[in-house]
């Protein structure tokens, strides 16, 4: 019967989410919304009759919190696409290594690491850890699992560069091709989520076995998820015994059901409406800058307005970073890295706001104002006219392209804005010239593999369809300190080079790197212990609980 009652619950919820996005967007959803007002009419007296018995809390005996996620994936199996980030999310996959509230690499299911020689790390696995199903956890199981991934994920193939791995007991081996010094770093990376592979890849895509403190119960593709306390977990006790996860996309959605008590815990709220929440009787929130930076990317390609530097220097001089804090409430950008990163504060931006002498450098270069309608034009006399592109986004997202249009015509620069559906096309085939984005700049506490998918020249030379370095960013310099960085073993060296990089990328004025961001949670009062985290693949904790 608890089961039936959390489905309800999902019933309830796909409402509100319903209702939010018709709010926000003040027209009808389509043929979803159809369908969600047609579910809605023949199970509105069940669902208004089972919403108390389906609450969070304990006055049943059991304590169960519901959950609020704004990602949610077609099926669980985390060597797909990024859909172990919700595994990892849930608490119910780990990996060898992780990264703690500062962002510095830590061990997990693997109690040490050793770097035997420029290709050979060795992992000792710790003893006495069984995968959920009581299964015992020992190298063989994580080279499968970790081979699995390298077979099914070219993401994950590329982190690791692995030639060849070996098990003996608890002593994991991993020999890479070549040098890789960002190896146990990017095995914090939820594709490399230690499971039970010998489940069928059914049973896997709706539920991997793997050692975290919770457990799938239920699966519903791109809906919700089901989680019971794991009994076999080597951790210490998990908080709750039983947990729904839903899937809410609309930010407005979310706070609102966590506002009407359908949800006691959700991330990812927009800034603007986190006042809302300001009760701290009724509500707590949890704000830390991350590992994101909302950069504006600046298009190099040959033929673009925007490959030349000058031009990229002068959007650098005209935006009013400090402006755009108010509508993300993070930090203003100085360079690629967030200050919750090791090495994120130690650079000088060499291009501050200044708005006067971003009209100097496009004088200076030769773009001029031939018309007199107040913005600068071709060296030839030709119109100049920047697009930035944007998807369909939050309220935040809307704001900054505005902001920066307002910023850039202060100087001169005439630009458009193009909104369209999916601007993955538009990145992989150059036709933009700016383009912001919330990018992950160190997705595994460092700095080699971002610097290599995004900035090195090769990146930018694969097939059209599978462009990693959209804006064809090119420089030598950068190419020879990503392979320097490969072969750099120690955390120190390798953090000097990652300032190194990042001042290699401000002095080209690459790209803007405008705000670092904050990562949110709001949820009721009753639940306890827990802090939004400053990576992406953590949100449910152990210690997680509800009164």
């Amino acid at each position: 019967m608890r089961h039936f009652k959390r489905r309800v619950l999902s019933t309830v919820l796909t409402l509100g989410a319903a209702a939010g996005v018709l709010a926000a967007c003040g027209g009808s959803t389509g043929s979803d919304s159809a369908a969600t007002t047609t579910a809605a009419s023949s199970d509105s007296t069940t669902a208004a009759a089972e919403t108390t018995t389906a609450s969070s809390g304990s006055s049943s005996g059991t304590k169960h919190a519901n959950v609020g996620f704004f990602y949610m994936t077609a099926t669980l199996d985390p060597a797909e696409d990024y859909f172990g980030w919700v595994v990892s999310r849930c608490a119910t996959g780990e990996m060898l290594t992780k990264l703690d509230e500062n962002t510095e690499l830590q061990p997990w299911l693997a109690e040490s690491w050793e770097n035997k020689d420029d290709l050979t790390w060795e992992f000792k696995i710790r003893d006495g850890i069984t995968f959920s199903n009581g299964k015992a956890v020992d190298a063989a199981a994580c080279k499968s699992a970790i081979e699995r991934a390298i077979g099914m994920s070219a993401r994950a193939a590329e982190y690791l560069d692995v030639d060849t791995i070996e098990a003996n007991g608890q002593t994991l081996t991993i020999k890479t091709k070549n040098p890789n010094g960002a190896l146990p770093y990017n095995l914090v990376e939820p594709v490399f989520t230690i499971l039970d592979t010998d489940q069928s890849l059914e049973d896997i895509q709706k539920g991997p076995i793997c050692t975290g403190p919770y457990v799938i119960t239920d699966f519903v593709s791109e809906q919700s998820i089901e989680l019971e306390k794991n009994p076999n977990y080597w951790d210490g006790e998990a908080g709750l015994d039983t947990i729904s996860v839903k899937y809410v996309s609309d930010s407005n959605s979310r706070a609102m059901a966590v506002q009407s008590g359908e949800l006691d815990l959700a991330n990812s709220i927009d800034y603007t409406a986190l006042g809302q929440f300001a009760d701290t009787s009724r509500y707590r929130t949890s704000t830390v800058t991350c590992t994101r930076v909302y950069t504006l990317a600046l298009n190099n390609m040959e033929g673009r307005p925007t490959h030349d530097p000058e031009i990229r220097k002068a959007i650098s001089y005209a935006l009013d970073k400090d402006a755009y804090t108010e509508i993300y409430q993070g930090t203003p950008g100085i360079g690629p890295f967030s200050d919750c990163t090791p090495f994120g504060s130690s650079v000088e931006n060499p291009y501050k706001m200044d708005k006067e002498k971003a009209k100097q450098v496009l004088e200076a270069a030769g773009y001029k104002d031939a018309n007199g309608d107040g913005y600068v034009d071709n060296k030839d006399g030709s119109e100049l006219k920047l697009v930035m592109i944007k998807g369909h986004g939050s309220g935040d997202q809307d704001a900054l392209p505005v902001a920066i249009q307002s910023d850039l015509k202060a100087v001169g620069l005439n630009m458009e804005i193009l909104q369209v559906e999916n601007t993955s096309d538009y990145q992989k085939s150059g036709d933009f010239d700016l383009c912001a984005n919330s990018s992950n700049t160190a997705p595994t506490g460092d700095a080699q593999t971002w610097f290599q998918q995004h900035y090195a020249t090769a990146a930018g030379n694969a097939d059209s369809t599978n462009v990693s370095n959209y804006t064809r960013y090119s420089n030598p310099k950068m190419d020879e300190l990503i392979e320097k960085m490969k072969g750099t073993m120690d955390i120190e060296g390798r953090n000097a080079l990652a300032k190194e990089g990042a001042e290699i990328l401000l002095n080209d004025a690459a790209d803007v790197y405008l705000v670092n961001l904050a990562r949110n949670l709001v949820c009721d009062a009753k639940v306890k212990n827990i802090e939004q985290h400053p990576t992406d693949y953590y949100f449910i904790t152990t210690d997680m609980t509800i009164e």
